[in-house]
């Protein structure tokens, strides 16, 4: 095992110094910036919302693709080629859209055209509508796409891949019902508390919080707020130090719960 770690470590020292281009990328991120995911503490925001993507969100991704882009040119700033890129999310409507604002982003500018000798004619739907001239007066056949987008797909994930997306769901990992039970009471949980006091007690004088659960839910709503642009809840000021306490408390007990 270390000589295989020396091995990597040379391996990446070396591309670093030489500014070499990888052979092989591979990214695992979450999804952009979402609604909350309960209205426990973001009572204004639309059912339709909760839990879905923000714009905030969908910018996110977009510029992460752009900015791939330019860091890998010699794999993501080429003509897209299926049998060198793929990508896969779970179900999760705010995933795909992750994916494609993300793609977006990659692929701005370099989709495929149509070509100079297409008739244009026989790229339009058989539906007659004034629109569709109008659109067509102000594009080209240099493009297929507005802004030259290429629309890519993203496969969503089967049952055989489920493991591999939710393997904190105690429908797929039986043993994590009885490591998150543990985890609401063990000692890390509760000595983590106690050193959260001083933020918990700031927090409470503008909503109710009295659970590491409760916690983890407030901090959730005042980061989607705060994405958004909404006020936070109860009217919470976002003040350097309360709102710095606040997501690395909440945050915490998200991941000693929940990874």
């Amino acid at each position: 095992m270390k000589i295989i770690f020396i091995l990597i470590s040379l391996c990446l020292f070396s591309a670093v110094l030489s500014q070499a281009q990888p052979d092989m990328v591979i990214e695992l991120c979450r999804h952009g910036a979402r609604g909350p995911s309960n209205t426990n503490y973001s009572h204004d925001w639309p059912p339709e919302e909760i839990g879905q993507l923000t714009p905030a969100g969908f910018r996110q991704h977009n510029l992460l693709g752009v900015a791939l882009q330019k860091d890998y040119p010699k794999i993501l700033g080429i003509s897209f080629d299926k049998t060198l890129i793929y990508a896969i999310s779970d179900t999760t409507p705010r995933c795909i859209q992750s994916a494609l604002a993300q793609f977006y982003g990659v692929y701005l500018g370099i989709g495929p055209g149509l070509g100079n000798n297409y008739y244009t004619l026989q790229a339009v739907p058989p539906y007659n509508s004034p629109y569709i001239n109008q659109t067509l007066a102000n594009m080209t056949n240099s493009a297929a796409l507005a802004h030259n987008h290429y629309p890519m797909e993203i496969p969503v994930i089967d049952d055989s891949l489920q493991l591999l997306f939710h393997s904190d769901s105690p429908k797929y990992c039986p043993n994590y019902a009885v490591w998150y039970a543990e985890n609401l009471i063990d000692l890390k949980s509760l000595s983590a508390w106690e050193k959260f006091k001083v933020t918990i007690n700031n927090i409470n004088k503008y909503v109710k919080v009295q659970t590491p659960i409760e916690l983890t839910n407030f901090g959730d709503a005042a980061i989607c707020d705060y994405f958004a642009n909404r006020p936070l809840p109860g009217n919470m000021p976002i003040e350097d130090d309360l709102w710095f306490n606040v997501t690395y408390a909440s945050t915490w007990y998200a991941v000693h719960y929940w990874s």
